[in-house]
């Protein structure tokens, strides 16, 4: 039945969707207001039969179903949708992608922009292939900071091995073995009083010796690494007291740090923003937290290079190098059976440059005496001290009066080689036989400054029967043996 005042103007019948109009019969009543439909055969299991009527339009006043509702507004949502994406996508995709290749492009160019206006060393010409001889009086841990442009524990301990060969300081090895184990310690002993120090120094001093004459490097063990920051900001101060850094390297690097970590974090929130906002426009919205991001790594990465040189610096670590280069190439550049009675007067400097190994090398070859300031046995020490001990400083000193480089204390025949070499016909030893000691020494100082007691377990610190660490990969100057106990002083380590 139509609703009131409708007629009915068209119908159909359908059984299960299939057109049945011959199947039925349709007969209007009531003045075209109704139909009664007459279906003219049974219907099947399955079978459904469908009526429809049309009546005049505008009659009935229907309302839309919530159902209906949602999906018009779901059509209409998608349809504005593709129009906005038909309109911005291609905008969108040539701004963002614009902008991710600027920042990959312009990132790396931005930061060469600033490290060669800020961090960039004065170009000097080479000022030899070597030189023979240090160029100045400056001491062998400022020398490996300047070159490295930070103080580490090649500096530190060179430092210490130049105060032994200024007679500072004298170092005894120690072994002790018994049927399960052996071990190799060292004493450190206070000599001479009146050897001109610096701040550094004095502070190294104090810092291994505290107000003891005599110390043991195990005593050091997980102890010393808390006055490492102190002496190495000390011998940070004495690189720009000696007008060789603009700024002190340490602040530079850390500064330049946190402003990399800080750009990192906001390049990761900007890029997330950016993703969040048009990341269902286009996919080219990643691209320029990407570009972001890359700088930021790249800015961190570069800090370690900020530290900038003044010009004096700059000159004066061109010298330095070229004195390295003579180091590290001694065998090839002079006649080292000339210069073996005096070779501890550069081992400093060698082991600031991270080139002790090949230096001591070529003096072994030539079965150089062994240093008068390294005591093989405490059985030794005794004896022999005060022939080398109570002997004067011959050779230069600077300004200030401090014993320079080049110079030695005298022993018979008057010359720094004699000392030497009745140092070691009296312990019965050379440089060759005391090699793996020095490496061993060298290698366990290293380690056992920086060792912390979290790290007692399996790091890299001494304990009175191995070694796993410190110098690098092993350590040794001479094949066999060990520090405490199985392979630790034996085969191409060193500290390099």
């Amino acid at each position: 039945e139509a609703p009131a005042g409708a007629e009915v103007q068209q119908w159909s019948a359908y059984i299960n969707s299939i057109n049945a109009r011959d199947q039925a019969v349709a007969e209007p009543v009531n003045g075209n207001s109704a139909v009664v439909f007459d279906l003219q055969q049974q219907l099947d299991s399955g079978e459904d039969f469908e009526v429809r009527v049309q009546f005049t339009a505008g009659i009935a006043a229907g309302e839309v179903q919530y159902w209906q509702q949602r999906a018009d507004a779901a059509a209409a949502q998608q349809e504005a949708e593709l129009a906005y994406q038909a309109r911005w996508q291609p905008i969108a995709l040539l701004g963002l992608g614009a902008v991710g290749l600027l920042f990959l492009l312009g990132g790396p160019a931005s930061l060469y922009a600033l490290w060669y206006n800020f961090g960039r060393d004065k170009p000097v010409e080479m000022v030899a292939d070597y030189l023979p001889e240090p160029p100045d009086e400056l001491p062998p841990g400022v020398v490996g900071a300047l070159l490295d442009e930070t103080v580490d524990m090649e500096d530190i301990i060179a430092t210490l091995v130049d105060l032994a060969r200024r007679k500072a300081i004298s170092i005894t090895e120690e072994k002790t073995e018994n049927w399960l184990s052996r071990s190799t310690d060292f004493i450190y002993r206070r000599e001479r009083d009146d050897v001109q120090l610096n701040s550094y120094e004095k502070k190294l001093l104090t810092s291994v010796f505290g107000n003891k004459d005599e110390v043991h490097l195990s005593d050091l063990k997980n102890r010393f690494y808390q006055k490492l920051p102190d002496i190495k900001e000390s011998m940070y101060d004495a690189l720009m007291d000696a007008n060789l850094f603009v700024r002190k390297p340490d602040r530079v690097r850390t500064q330049y740090t946190i402003l990399g970590v800080l750009a990192l974090i906001l390049s990761a929130f900007f890029g997330f923003m950016l993703l969040l906002i048009f990341g269902e426009l286009t996919g080219a919205a990643v691209l320029p937290g990407i570009g972001l991001v890359a700088t930021s790594l790249g800015l961190l990465i570069m800090a370690r290079h900020m530290p900038r040189k003044t010009d004096e610096g700059a000159e004066t670590a061109a010298k330095w190098r070229a004195f390295r280069t003579y180091l590290n190439n001694i065998d090839h550049y002079s006649d080292v059976e000339s210069q073996k009675e005096i070779w501890d007067r550069w081992l400093p400097y060698a082991i600031a440059f991270g080139i002790d190994r090949q230096y001591m090398r070529a003096f072994e070859a030539v079965n150089a005496p062994a240093p008068g300031w390294y005591f093989p046995s405490p059985e030794v020490y005794g004896p022999y001290r005060r022939g080398y001990y109570d002997r004067p400083w011959i050779g230069p000193r600077t300004g200030s009066g401090r014993e320079a480089s080049g110079g030695g204390p005298i022993f018979k025949g008057d010359s720094p080689g004699g000392g030497l070499s009745d140092m070691s016909r009296g312990l019965g030893t050379s440089l060759a036989g005391m090699s793996l000691g020095l490496s061993t020494m060298l290698n366990s100082a290293s380690s056992t400054m920086v060792s912390r007691p979290a790290q007692s377990s399996s790091g890299s610190g001494w304990s009175g029967g191995s070694n796993s660490g410190g110098w690098s990969g092993g350590g040794g100057f001479s094949g066999g043996g060990s520090f405490g106990g199985g392979g630790g002083g034996g085969g191409g380590g060193g500290f390099s």
